[in-house]
């Protein structure tokens, strides 16, 4: 799939119907690509189980915009996560820098909602996952300290947050050190907890504990 430029998949969820959602990034116009808005595209794509295309959508503004990550909602449609430079287009009410992003898509692949989140840093989701009363829990890297982005210990924190089916936010908590943090992904846990997986980069204050290096591996177990 894809165009004859360049197209990466980053993420692939489950769909309720035993198809499949693959997220990922398109600079193409031509192909499987129907539409780009800028220099590169988030490209959500839609397979049933045997594999063929059932719709594909290109998401964004004129600059660069990324997916990290994708789930099925309950509702029957999807959301994907990632990252926006953009400030037209599909993309509003950024806040500076590289803005998280979510965009929610109904059932036939068209846009729904979308959400810019972030501060005045750089800020980036690497993780969404859908709950059972229409929200997402999202979770990501941010280096700001201002606007969505509270509690910053360092210089980069990994930032986990609620938001409602209204796009509201309704709880976040950054987490890390003085110095980086990292998240690379999330998993929702049996007690509906989330456990976090990703590195810390040398810090041994805040929420560090028991480290070994120069770089350690971090594992973090939240609730809403």
């Amino acid at each position: 799939m894809g165009s004859t430029a360049q197209d990466f998949a980053s993420a692939i969820a489950l769909d309720a119907d035993g198809g499949y959602l693959v997220a990922g990034s398109t600079n193409g116009k031509d192909g499987d690509i129907t539409k780009l808005w800028g220099d590169w595209d988030i490209w959500v794509v839609k397979l049933n189980n045997s594999g063929a295309l059932v719709w594909q959508k290109t998401l964004g503004g004129t600059d660069y915009d990324g997916a990290a990550s994708i789930t099925a909602s309950p509702d029957g449609g999807s959301a994907v996560a990632g990252f926006t430079w953009s400030t037209n287009g599909d993309v509003t009410s950024v806040h500076g820098g590289a803005d998280m992003w979510v965009a929610k898509l109904n059932a036939t692949g068209n846009l729904s909602w979308q959400k810019a989140m972030g501060g005045s840093g750089s800020d980036m989701l690497t993780s969404i996952a859908a709950t059972a009363d229409g929200g997402y829990v999202v979770a990501g890297n941010t280096s700001s300290n201002d606007g969505d982005i509270k509690g910053n210990h360092g210089i980069q924190d990994i930032w986990i947050a609620k938001i409602n089916a209204d796009r509201t936010i309704t709880g976040q908590r950054a987490f890390g050190g003085s110095l980086s943090e990292s998240l690379s992904g999330m998993s929702v846990t049996l007690d509906n907890g989330y456990l976090l997986a990703g590195w810390t980069g040398g810090s041994t204050d805040g929420d560090i504990t028991d480290t070994h290096g120069a770089t350690d591996m971090w594992l973090l177990k939240v609730w809403e």
